[in-house]
């Protein structure tokens, strides 16, 4: 609806301000550039010949091409274009930047998951089979399955370390 607010301001002051009515034209490209971006070209062409090529057209204005005001939309037109895509090129940044941090967290993640794997998985795995041996050798032989489960707890106290070396070094 600003774009119809604009037309119907220009449409209205046409009897008033005759060949001036145009310098709204740069209100609208700069509307134009910060809505359409790129896509607002032929909206600039067309405002730009309209005020170069209008006011000529109409005998009772007694008017030549008004230069000035072409220039001032021109001026306008590729200084706001500047500034709008430097708004746009840091949206972008940002949301790389965001991306970019999401991806390492969850790299991170993923690297914590396989180190806690890495020193658990094969320990667990050991202590859960000299576990079993040990009840199994129970009735069978009490001196080997003591040794079994003395095995068991020196591998518990030594996984258990290793996994608080691994963290210590995660908060570091």
């Amino acid at each position: 609806w600003w774009y119809g607010a604009l037309i119907v301001l220009m449409v209205a002051e046409l009897p008033f301000a005759h060949e001036d009515t145009f310098v709204m034209a740069t209100f609208v490209v700069v509307l134009s550039l910060a809505s359409l971006g790129r896509r607002a070209w032929p909206i600039v062409a067309a405002l730009l010949a309209l005020t170069l090529f209008l006011p000529p057209l109409i005998p009772s204005w007694d008017t030549g091409v008004d230069l000035d005001a072409a220039a001032g939309i021109v001026l306008v037109t590729l200084a706001m274009y500047g500034f709008f895509e430097v708004i746009r090129s840091n949206r972008a940044l940002t949301a790389a930047r965001a991306e970019v941090a999401r991806l390492a967290a969850e790299n991170e993640r993923s690297r914590i998951a396989r180190d806690l794997h890495d020193v658990l998985g094969h320990s667990l795995t050991t202590i859960t089979v000299k576990a079993g041996l040990a009840r199994r050798m129970t009735d069978v032989d009490p001196v080997r399955a003591g040794a079994e489960i003395a095995e068991v707890e020196e591998l518990a106290r030594r996984s258990l370390s290793e996994v608080r070396a691994a963290v210590a070094g995660y908060r570091e």
